[in-house]
């Protein structure tokens, strides 16, 4: 069995470094809410193919097939253009909420930030904090000017680590958005920017991207087959609680997955033992199917959790996982 310590396994890179940008969550809810906030299941890919056409209908068909939890889908409440964007107002159990998408319909944001909104910026950053009017709502024109305004955003409000700052590394138009891309500590930011140089999107997602080929290769089995998982399902040898995670390289929840699992691992390194498994490689794929019928579900996607006995599947909350671990640990699963 292909068995790897998250302590040992290479650290899956961001967009952008949780533990230095705040998460923009009071801007934008949208992301909560596509990813079904509500119990364990917050983000999971299905596969299935997308029928409509048109910025709205391939949005919805997109979200509906590849980011909600199975029998649930948002509809579609409103659509404009403005500032180089299709704003898709969406709901979702009576909850509203826009998304974004470029104007070739290439990439979709769950996330945006209004650099001009001094207002929305202080509700968010409190009043303790001062607003730059030299940031904040400057006027830009050219695409230094923008690459600057963006940078300066994000170096003021942004990053959470005092003497740390972003650099600038290139620009690139694509979709008709600017694609920046900065470097901080090693690590690589990408943020999309509208021609006016007021909206920065986040987390883009490629909607043309093959999704089928982001599955493992399946085995081809011809009768049942049962694989060795082991003694050592719920605990280990130490006594120690295991938490099976499953992911994939290219799944965009996974690294959000994986930063949620790393804080775990730090509150409770002496109880409990984190086992990742990369799906790309096919004995990884094999033990995903055998566990995941030994907990009753189908492994359709990724990430998935296994522990306490219990199966989580899409991307899941620190609070609903550590609820379990702290069951588990009190009262042994």
């Amino acid at each position: 069995m292909a068995k790897n310590s998250k302590k040992d396994k290479e650290d899956l890179k961001l967009t952008i470094p949780k533990k230095k940008l705040f998460q923009v969550v009071g801007i934008v809810a949208a992301i909560a809410v596509i990813i079904v906030a509500a119990g364990a299941f917050t983000g999971y890919f299905t596969f299935a193919d997308s029928l409509q056409r048109g910025p709205e209908g391939k949005a919805i068909n997109f979200i509906n097939n590849y980011l909600m939890q199975p029998g649930m889908e948002v509809e579609l409440e409103d659509s404009t253009f403005q500032d180089g964007v299709h704003v898709i107002t969406l709901s979702m159990q009576g909850q509203m909420f826009d998304v974004y998408v470029t104007e070739d319909e290439r990439y979709l944001f769950t996330e945006a930030i209004d650099m001009d909104d001094e207002l929305m910026l202080q509700q968010m950053l409190g009043p303790e904090i001062e607003i730059n009017p030299e940031i904040v709502g400057r006027e830009v024109e050219t695409q230094q000017e923008i690459e600057e305004k963006t940078m300066d955003f994000i170096n003021e409000y942004m990053l959470l680590e005092p003497g740390i700052n972003i650099e600038h590394v290139e620009t690139s138009i694509e979709s008709g958005l600017y694609n920046i891309l900065f470097m901080i500590e090693g690590e690589s930011i990408e943020v999309f920017v509208n021609k006016n140089g007021n909206y920065m999107f986040l987390g883009p997602i490629d909607m043309d991207m093959d999704m089928d080929a982001m599955m493992p290769e399946q085995p081809e089995v011809t009768e049942p087959v049962e694989y060795d998982l082991g003694e050592e399902i719920m605990y280990n040898e130490e006594g120690q609680l295991i938490v099976h995670y499953f992911y994939t390289e290219t799944c965009p929840y996974c690294n959000q997955q994986s930063e949620i699992l790393d804080e775990l691992e730090a509150s409770y390194a002496n109880e409990i033992e984190i086992v990742s498994y990369d799906l790309a490689e096919r004995e990884n794929s094999q033990i995903a199917q055998e566990m995941a019928a030994m907990h009753g579900v189908q492994a359709g996607g990724v990430p998935i959790t296994f522990t306490g006995g219990e199966a989580f599947m899409g991307l899941t909350s620190l609070e609903v996982l550590e609820g379990q671990i702290v069951n588990c640990i009190e009262t042994v699963c």
